[in-house]
Parts: structure tokens; C-alpha cells; sequence
């Protein structure tokens, strides 16, 4: 059953539930007027005559006053003016049906009725009508209140299941399949060459699948977290590439205890991997220091911004986590000098 199916299916059982407990609402206040008129189920026609109507023009009315409700719901107007129009309406409504009752009484000459004693005292009438109808708004709105709140812990419950489907995605896109299956053949090939170099390199893979996974309960760690899983980013790509590539790391230790977006650098160090000029000599270079109290993060590559995709989906990720996780006290850009493409972090002071 899709989503679609379900809500329909919801509303439904929704309607139907107010149709029946405004409909047995009803008939028990028809039940007491009728025992009271009839002076404990004694026969009287006239008394359940007009305590039909009662009922029944009653019903009618709540129908009104909710489709009234639903629609001062929507409009989301201050709570008191939002009171002060359903009392008016309840006023105005307790008048009408009072002077529908009383064209009942005078057309059909009930004489009978044992409350009434023949007489219909329109004020005390209008006041008891006034008070069945605040009644049932009370227990109309607790009922809304309720089911608002459950509509909430509802959503909020299918909010946290795509947010967990979403962080399995993105798990899945953090690091590229085809790095994943040269890591493990390289590592496959080494064990009948180096089995201790072989092991180092597994314990690399394993820490970078850790570090993914704990990542996603955390918006900021610590540099120097991040800086340990890029040497191991670079080690498994050193194993890959060989002589071919320099990877150059520098970074400032008085550095290691500011925050940053989890696998920052790991994804600038990917994509320099991934669009830069991979030849025999040459380097890739990630550096982070700071200078005039704003702390800068780079990976340089050889290479040129013509043909990459420039600010990719990841990129553009990382953008905008940047912005949201360090209150816009960092940006992000990419630029090309020299035959170089620089991807730079930059954090200023809060």
C-alpha cells in the first residue's frame, strides 16, 4: 500500500470516528431528555417528538461548528481571537437554535412537556443550549488536540526513518566504490608480497569505515581526528598509485583542537584525486595554518578547472555544511592558478 493509499485510509477512519461518537453524543443527550419528558421512560409522544428535534437540529449544528473550527484551525490566528470568535459563534448559535425550537414548540402546541410546564422560557433555554454547545467544542478540541499531537509523533517518526535512509545514502556516497575495490585488490595483491604491509593497509580501511560511520551523529570533530583519517585516506591511495604521486601534508598543530564538518578534507583530498593530472612527478598537496587569526584548509593539484565539474554535489555539500555547522563564519572555494586547481577553506574568527 502506497503513502498516498495510507493517508486517504486515515482520513477515512478520522471522519468515520467523529461521525460516530458525535452521532452517539446525540442520541444519549435525546435518551435523557426523552427520560426526563417522560418522567422515567413513561409513553409520551410529545416528549420524544421534541426531543428528536433537539437532538437532531443539534447534530446538525455540530456539523456546522465544525467545518466553522476546521476552517479558524487552518488560519492560525492568535488563541484569542481565535476563543473570542468561537464564543460569538456559540452565542449566535445558541440563539438561532433556541428560536428553532421555540417555531417547534408554538407550531406543534406541546403542552406536556413536563420541564417546560407549558411554557417556553427562552433565556434559561438559550443558556442550557449555550452551555451543550461549549460542551461539546471542549470535547471536540481536546479530541483535535490529541490527534494533532499523535499526527505529529507520526511524523516525526517517518521524518527519523528517512533521515536514517538518507544517512545510509550518504554513506554509501562518502567514499567511491572504485576506491573501495583498488584498496582491496592492492591489499589482496600485498599479502603474498608485504603481509605486514598488507595488514597496516586493512587497519587503514577499517578506520576509514569507522570514521564514516561514527561520523553520522556528529556535525563538528576535531582537525586532528580528521587529519588521521586522511593520512589514512593517503596511505591506501599511496599504496595504489605507488611513485607515480606525491601526497604532501603540512599542517600546524596548534590547529588540531578546532572543529570542522566530518570528512572535510577527505572529500577535497578525493576529488583532487579524482579530476587532477595524475602523471609521473606529480604532487598533491593538503595544507592547514593559519594567519591574521583565520585558519585556511587547501588541496592543491595539478590540473585545470576546464572539464571537472567544478563545484559538484559534494562540493556543494560541504558548502553549505560549512555555512549551517560554523554559523557562516566559514566559505569554501575552488580556484585555478598556475596549472594548479586549489580547493580552500577558509575560517574566520566568531
Amino acid at each position: 500500500m502506497d503513502s498516498n493509499s495510507k493517508e486517504l485510509n486515515l482520513l477515512f477512519n478520522a471522519r468515520r470516528e467523529f461521525w460516530i461518537t458525535n452521532t452517539i453524543g446525540w442520541v444519549i443527550l435525546y435518551a435523557i431528555n426523552v427520560t426526563f419528558q417522560t418522567q422515567y421512560f413513561t409513553c409520551n409522544f410529545e416528549a420524544i417528538f421534541y426531543s428528536i428535534v433537539i437532538a437532531g437540529t443539534g447534530f446538525m449544528i455540530s456539523l456546522f461548528l465544525r467545518y466553522f473550527y476546521s476552517k479558524i484551525i487552518i488560519q492560525n490566528t492568535p488563541i484569542l481571537i481565535t476563543i473570542l470568535k468561537g464564543i460569538a459563534v456559540l452565542m449566535i448559535i445558541s440563539f438561532l437554535k433556541t428560536i428553532i425550537d421555540l417555531c417547534f414548540f408554538i407550531v406543534f402546541e406541546f403542552e406536556e412537556l413536563n420541564y417546560l410546564e407549558g411554557e417556553f422560557e427562552v433565556l434559561p433555554y438559550m443558556f442550557s443550549m449555550l452551555m451543550v454547545l461549549s460542551i461539546w467544542s471542549l470535547i471536540y478540541f481536546n479530541y483535535k488536540y490529541f490527534e494533532n499531537q499523535k499526527k505529529i509523533e507520526t511524523d516525526k517518526l517517518k521524518l527519523s526513518l528517512e533521515l536514517k535512509q538518507l544517512e545510509l545514502s550518504n554513506l554509501k556516497d562518502q567514499l567511491s566504490p572504485h576506491f573501495l575495490f583498488n584498496a582491496i585488490n592492492n591489499i589482496r595483491s600485498l599479502i603474498l608480497i608485504d603481509a605486514e604491509s598488507a595488514r597496516e593497509s586493512l587497519v587503514h580501511v577499517s578506520e576509514l569505515l569507522r570514521y564514516i560511520l561514527n561520523y553520522q551523529n556528529k556535525t563538528l570533530v576535531h582537525l586532528e581526528e580528521e587529519i588521521e583519517i586522511v593520512k589514512s585516506y593517503i596511505q591506501l591511495n599511496q599504496l595504489h598509485f605507488g611513485d607515480k604521486v606525491e601526497f604532501i601534508l603540512k599542517v600546524n598543530d596548534r590547529l588540531l583542537d578546532i572543529e570542522i564538518p566530518p570528512l572535510s578534507i577527505q572529500l577535497l583530498l578525493e576529488n583532487a584525486i579524482k579530476h587532477g593530472d595524475i602523471n609521473k612527478g606529480s604532487s598533491i598537496e593538503v595544507h592547514v595554518f593559519d594567519k591574521n587569526n583565520e585558519v585556511f584548509i587547501y588541496v592543491k593539484n595539478q590540473g585545470s578547472l576546464r572539464g571537472s565539474p567544478g563545484n559538484g554535489i559534494g562540493l556543494r555539500n560541504l558548502e553549505q555544511r560549512l555555512i549551517s555547522e560554523l554559523n557562516n563564519s566559514a566559505d569554501f572555494k575552488i580556484f585555478e592558478k598556475d596549472h594548479s586547481v586549489t580547493a580552500q577553506i577558509t575560517i574566520k574568527p566568531n
